[in-house]
C-alpha cells in the first residue's frame, strides 16, 4: 500500500477524530492544519524521506522502518471511544479484539509506504 501525501488531511497519520492531530510524530500527537490547500509542516515525518510500516524489522530498503507488533505501538492507531485503525478500509474502522492485532490489519498482508509529494 502506498500512500502521496500533499496535505495532512490526506496523509494516514492524520486523525480527525483527534481534532486534526499528526500521529507520525513519534511519541506525542501534534495539532496540524486541517486544509487541503495547506502545506505540511516543517517536521513533518514524510516531507523529507518515505517511510516504511511494517510488521517486521527487517528493513533491507534503506528507508526509514517503523516496525509495528500492537495496535498500541502502531502510528494509525487511535482511540476515541473505541479502538481504532487509520488505515483499514473503512478508515478508523473499529477494532474489536483483545488480542495484540485484528486478522484483517493491513500490515500482516502488506507493508505501508508513505511519501511526500
Amino acid at each position: 500500500m502506498i500512500y502521496v501525501v500533499s496535505a495532512c488531511a490526506a496523509c494516514p497519520f492524520y486523525l480527525s477524530d483527534h481534532g486534526g492531530n499528526c500521529s507520525g510524530r513519534f511519541p506525542e500527537l501534534k495539532p496540524v492544519d486541517v486544509d487541503p490547500a495547506s502545506t505540511k509542516p516543517d517536521w513533518c515525518p514524510v516531507s523529507s524521506s518515505t517511510l516504511r510500516v511494517t510488521e517486521s524489522a527487517a528493513n533491507n530498503t534503506g528507508l526509514p522502518a517503523i516496525a509495528v507488533d500492537e495496535c498500541e505501538d502502531c502510528p494509525f492507531f487511535f482511540q476515541n471511544a473505541k479502538r481504532r485503525c487509520n488505515i483499514a478500509n473503512p478508515k478508523g474502522r473499529p477494532i474489536l479484539t483483545d488480542r495484540e492485532r485484528p486478522v484483517w490489519c493491513v500490515l500482516r498482508k502488506e507493508v505501508v509506504l508513505i511519501r511526500g509529494k
